[in-house]
């Protein structure tokens, strides 16, 4: 038997739009994990704290992350072509807060911070519960940002607690 769909019909406010403050207000409910972009073009590195990171396919290996339009990671990542990725344990708070931009976007967001150069000489942040080394195979550009859809080239994990992100403040698991 197949099954019926049904629609309620519930009234929308009229002109209803979606604006940006509405979407962040929704959003901030959605608990992620945080994560670390990188990318590197000869000498020159940078990073940026991404929650807009998720996996699409398994095989092929695939996975998504949004920059935004104004990031020197993102000028990076288009012009090399590949990224890293690392996946913050509970204790990088300070981390999280510096590649999110609470120092300046110029600034060495390395300098002092302990990280290695991995696979494709990316930068991945030590301490980190797992990283991924990915290659730009598509991206759909927005006003603001870009959506990158990298194909995985490799992984490694370390395990640990996770640093959870879920109404504009950082958790872990079982409080904050």
């Amino acid at each position: 038997m197949a099954k019926q769909i049904v629609f309620l019909d519930i009234p929308l406010e009229k002109n209803m739009a979606v604006n940006a403050e509405k979407l962040k207000e929704f959003m901030r409910f959605w608990t992620t994990g945080v994560a670390v972009v990188c990318s590197r073009m000869h000498d020159d590195i940078h990073g940026m704290t991404v929650n807009s990171f998720t996996s699409v396919s398994i095989d092929p290996p695939l996975i998504s992350v949004t920059l935004a339009k104004s990031t020197r990671t993102l000028q990076l990542v288009q012009q090399s072509g590949i990224f890293s990725i690392s996946i913050l344990a509970e204790d990088q708070v300070e981390i999280s807060d510096r590649f999110a931009g609470r120092i300046p976007e110029e600034d060495d967001r390395f300098a002092g911070l302990e990280y290695k150069l991995w696979e494709y000489a990316l930068p991945v942040i030590q301490g980190a519960l797992a990283w991924m080394s990915c290659r730009v195979v598509h991206t759909y550009e927005t006003d603001q940002s870009i959506l990158i859809l990298g194909q995985v080239e490799g992984v490694s994990t370390l395990g640990g607690q996770p640093l959870l992100y879920h109404e504009r403040r950082y958790w872990k698991l079982g409080g904050e």
